[in-house]
């Protein structure tokens, strides 16, 4: 597992993890997401799929970018990095 959580519940070191992703910009926050939704299917189902706000409220997302996500046509993780890339150096 990838993620700083196992079924809802915090692991070691899952603070650390959140404090330090707290001090990184908008766009980092979101590759952090991606990257970790390309390496982990629950993560990628509730992002690509449920687009669930609880996940994207964890990472910080901001409400630009939420309302961005919940409009952008895609059907995989794949077509939200492609597209969320394009958004970012337009």
């Amino acid at each position: 597992m990838v993620v700083p959580w196992a079924d809802g519940k915090l692991v070691v070191g899952s603070k650390a993890w959140w404090v330090y992703l707290a001090g990184k910009d908008q766009v980092a926050r979101m590759e952090t997401l991606l990257t970790l939704a390309m390496l982990e299917p629950d993560v990628e189902e509730r992002l690509v799929i449920h687009r669930e706000q609880s996940l994207l409220d964890a990472f910080g997302i901001q409400q630009d970018t939420q309302r961005w996500l919940r409009e952008v046509k895609i059907k995989n993780i794949t077509e939200l990095a492609v597209a969320f890339m394009t958004r970012s150096c337009s």
